[in-house]
């Protein structure tokens, strides 16, 4: 993934290739790192099918490591930007439960 990504960043499928590299910090149970990935894939393609999930997945995360202000920033994201995704109206069920 990171091979692709040097190389070809503006490419339809990066946005793809960020979120799994992302996912590969997750299987390795570097969280932090995954995080810092899933939060990319919404910066730096934003328009992305990916970003909305990526988001919501950094914020799953975060709730999980017990980074409640982090998870509630991510959820919230996925709400302002991407409000009528899926993403979205999990990210409403987990905002609701962390109040």
């Amino acid at each position: 993934f990171e091979q692709f990504l040097t190389s070809y960043p503006t490419h339809e499928l990066a946005a793809v290739a960020q979120f799994g590299l992302a996912e590969t910090y997750v299987l390795d149970e570097e969280l932090e790192d995954a995080v810092t990935n899933f939060v990319r894939v919404a910066e730096a393609y934003p328009t992305s099918d990916r970003a909305a999930e990526a988001l919501y997945r950094a914020g799953r995360i975060s709730e999980d490591r017990n980074r409640r202000a982090d998870a509630r920033t991510y959820y919230q994201r996925v709400v302002q930007r991407y409000a009528n995704s899926d993403s979205a109206r999990l990210a409403r069920d987990r905002l609701n439960r962390l109040r």
